[in-house]
């Protein structure tokens, strides 16, 4: 179950500031280069608590590109086998990077935005809902609204044919709108 909370903007930056110095360091010695998801900040946003790598909004990278795995960067054209690696693969990622820093840090959100961001709505009353818990634990609760059905199968889970994020607090379904 992902319990992670969406990163802020300031985390984000923060993140892609970490994420330009370790591509920065794989460029000066690219053929012992870490070009694992493990190593990079903005994958550790949107890491659940099993270690699977969740793209999706939170992680800036995704958020420009609209891609999972950062497809639609240079990193995606670097080559699995480290010995064809060369510092220009590696400096092409850092430019990436660069320019989508400077890019947040002049189109920081609104502030309107980033209450709206937190803002979660009841909606157990409009709900009819079916728990059914699994013996490996985990529960999936069908919801269903008058504007159709979802599946939901844990907290902050997006569904992905509907705008909106879902969790359980207190015995109350709470839906949120997503980008």
């Amino acid at each position: 179950m992902n319990t992670k909370k969406q990163p802020t903007y300031d985390e984000k930056l923060k993140a892609l500031k970490k994420s330009i110095e370790h591509w920065e360091e794989n460029a000066e010695d690219p053929k012992n280069a870490n070009t694992n998801s493990s190593a990079c900040a903005c994958c550790g946003l949107v890491t659940d608590e099993e270690e699977f790598i969740r793209c999706k909004e939170g992680c800036p990278i995704y958020e420009k590109t609209g891609n999972e795995l950062c497809h639609g960067t240079p990193y995606i054209n670097i080559p699995w086998n480290s010995k064809e690696w060369t510092k220009e693969m590696m400096l092409a990622e850092v430019v990436f990077l660069k320019n989508l820093y400077i890019e947040m840090l002049e189109n920081p959100p609104s502030k309107e935005a980033e209450e709206k961001e937190e803002e979660w709505e009841d909606i157990t009353d409009e709900c009819k809902t079916n728990v059914e818990v699994f013996t490996d634990g985990t529960i999936h609760v069908d919801i269903q609204m008058s504007d159709g059905f979802y599946l939901y199968t844990g907290e902050l889970e997006k569904c992905l044919h509907v705008p909106y994020e879902f969790k359980v607090e207190d015995d109350r379904i709470l839906r949120r709108q997503t980008k």
